[in-house]
């Protein structure tokens, strides 16, 4: 069974070209309709953006392409490759093993082979072939979120089951949430 994959950036930013869309800034172009096939996932977002390996393994590539401009290409234990395009920096280098979610660059804006600052992200099979990885994202409320996001989203997810639970009357909005005293009043809401 294949691991569930993380979106490498937030929810939040929306995707903007999907796997196999058509367009005229993909190769290899249709001689008769002009357009090439999109084999990847675009994700619109600011340069700098955190992104994350979808996926533990091995940091096989960090280089640069005239069309893809800066890119890092992970290889998953599962045989599946992932890369990421576009990149403002790598913080990564080759050799380098790689946990699910850990920061492994930051969106930019690289390459000849777009029209504006967002990531580019292919995964491909072991024998190499393209394939869609928005249905393997995991459906968790905040797996594919970073700490500098994990406070907020997680303390309105335990918010909202808390209020949901009955046990919210504990919680003073005015008040900041200490995580011992979230995760106990967690713990009491999931038991009732």
């Amino acid at each position: 069974m294949k691991p569930q994959l993380i979106r490498p950036v937030l929810d939040t930013f929306p995707v903007s070209a999907t796997f196999g869309q058509l367009g005229r800034h993909w190769e290899p172009k249709d001689p008769v309709t002009g357009l090439g096939k999109h084999h990847g996932v675009d994700f619109a977002c600011p340069v700098g953006t955190t992104v994350r390996a979808m996926s533990g393994g091995l940091v096989k590539e960090v280089t640069s392409t005239t069309l893809g401009g800066l890119y890092v290409a992970v290889l998953h234990g599962d045989g599946r490759r992932a890369s990421y395009h576009h990149l403002k920096a790598s913080l990564v280098k080759v050799g380098d093993k790689v946990t699910q979610c850990q920061p492994v660059a930051t969106s930019g804006n690289s390459g000849t082979n777009t029209t504006g600052e967002h990531l580019h992200l292919t995964l491909r099979d072991a024998k190499g072939a393209a394939i869609d990885p928005m249905p393997e994202f995991a459906p968790t409320p905040f797996a594919d979120i970073g700490p500098e996001h994990w406070g907020f989203t997680v303390a309105k997810w335990a918010r909202d089951r808390l209020e949901m639970s009955g046990v919210d009357g504990e919680l003073r909005p005015e008040e900041p949430l200490s995580t011992i005293r979230l995760l106990a009043l967690l713990r009491r809401a999931l038991r009732e």
